[in-house]
């Protein structure tokens, strides 16, 4: 959306959240044939960043550059995004 406004040039401050109609947490998808090995690691390397903060400190970075450059309302919750 962000994108989209940008682009017919109107300003995200005029536009506001009424209902969310779809919300998705981010997956990564691998082929079934994929080593089970190969999976954990992915599980296990996305387990330190969120625990040691890494994934909050990045979301919070990004609502800040967001913002600052499309006037979006964004916001944080447990590490996502949130238009």
């Amino acid at each position: 959306m962000i994108y989209l406004a940008e682009t017919l040039g109107l300003d995200m401050s005029s536009f506001s959240t009424e209902m969310a109609i779809n919300q998705s947490d981010v997956y990564i998808a691998m082929s079934r044939i994929r080593p089970l090995e190969e999976v954990e690691r992915w599980q296990q390397a996305y387990e330190y960043p969120k625990e040691s903060g890494q994934v909050d400190t990045i979301s919070k970075k990004w609502q800040v550059i967001l913002v600052s450059e499309s006037n979006a309302s964004i916001t944080t919750e447990n590490g996502y995004l949130v238009l």
